[in-house]
């Protein structure tokens, strides 16, 4: 059973800061990997 999840500043601010390294060399990459990590986390 999968407990619930919850989102925390701090963990928005990670994948923020993920997000902006990915792309520093795709913009098009940053937004896929952020829109995979929520959607695997909200689907």
């Amino acid at each position: 059973m999968a407990g619930q999840l919850i989102w925390t500043l701090e963990v928005l601010d990670d994948i923020e800061a993920i997000a902006r390294y990915i792309a520093r060399g795709s913009t098009v990459h940053a937004g896929r990997i952020v829109s995979e990590i929520l959607e695997r986390r909200l689907g």
